[in-house]
């Protein structure tokens, strides 16, 4: 197995919400990429961002073969371009295509690499756990005011407004699952508010949450979170949308962690569970704000009774009703 090696990039000339731009792009592009990449403020970077329109101005203070050229324009020249819409933001698969190029060419830093040592049992642990700061996931979670149009191939558009909370598609989150994994072939355009009004008059908001909660059902993959431990209290404050196509399964699991403070560990065997299914369902819900830490547990569960377990199925299939109704 060939080793992983980390480049850094320094971004120059960029205003900070640009910054934040690239970096949400970068997030992005991380499940396309062979090698690490990572933004940092020092002079040592592998690689430096900057405008084509400062590559003269530059040509006696950086190397040109560590420079990375934006330009919104086609630009017919041998120095790295990296193609950008008129915010400046990268274009994903160009971005890709672009750094994966480089990061097999001699690299005109030394490169950190990332297996030279075995690594500690804390960062043994943090590899196995789940990394919310990965694809669209980690774009959601930005704190950016964009607005967002993501596009793929047979699929219908997803636009996100970060700053109104909402999410727009003609397609139910249950086929939105293409983009969850940001592959490659998908492409991100940021929009103007009069764009923005114009693409999706004829569609409804629907709230960030929702999205955000489903992606992460369907990335989390029942890896523990990653800043959890075993004894940690932990409680349910209000139930996430449980209507969303395939989410009637984990009603038990809500009404028992609402009812109780407790550690994951007594939700999975009192709500007969697998531990990996908790685990999906705290990821989701930590990541909308719907869970609490507690210092003591309290515990008030009591076996479910026939009519209990009754009246748990016709939530279920209420809900699973709900879902399907349009």
């Amino acid at each position: 197995m060939s080793e992983n090696q980390l480049f850094t990039l320094k971004l120059l000339g960029l205003s900070a919400e640009e910054k934040q731009r690239f970096d949400a792009i970068l997030s992005l592009a991380e499940m396309g990429l062979k090698q690490s990449w990572q933004i940092i403020e020092q002079d040592n970077a592998n690689f430096f961002i900057l405008s084509y329109r400062l590559k003269n101005k530059l040509a006696n203070k950086i190397p040109i073969e560590r420079c990375i050229f934006y330009t919104s324009q086609t630009i017919e020249d041998s120095v790295n371009i990296l193609p950008v819409d008129s915010h400046n933001t990268p274009r994903l698969r160009a971005l890709i295509e672009l750094f994966n190029q480089l990061a097999k060419q001699p690299s005109p830093l030394p490169t950190e690499t990332t297996t030279p040592q075995p690594p500690t049992t804390n960062q043994a642990i943090a590899d196995k756990c789940f990394n919310p700061q990965q694809g669209l996931l980690s774009y959601l979670l930005k704190t950016t005011k964009e607005i967002q149009r993501f596009s793929l191939h047979n699929q219908e558009n997803l636009y996100v407004h970060l700053e109104n909370k909402y999410y727009y598609s003609a397609s139910p989150l249950d086929k939105l699952t293409a983009y969850f994994n940001s592959p490659t072939e998908m492409q991100c355009k940021i929009l103007s508010e009069n764009q923005f009004t114009a693409e999706t008059h004829s569609l409804s908001a629907q709230p960030l949450n929702n999205l955000i909660y489903y992606t992460t059902l369907n990335i989390a993959q029942g890896l523990p979170p990653k800043q959890y431990t075993a004894n940690m209290i932990v409680r349910l404050k209000r139930w996430p949308n449980l209507k969303l196509s395939d989410c009637q399964e984990f009603i038990r699991i809500a009404t028992f962690m609402q009812s109780n403070s407790t550690n994951l560990a007594t939700v999975a065997e009192k709500t007969a569970t697998p531990l990996s299914f908790v685990y999906n369902f705290y990821n989701a819900c930590q990541l909308i704000g719907f869970i609490e830490y507690n210092q003591e547990e309290e515990t008030v569960f009591k076996e479910t009774n026939s009519e209990t377990k009754s009246l748990l199925s016709q939530i279920s299939q209420r809900l699973n009703e709900l879902s399907n109704e349009k």
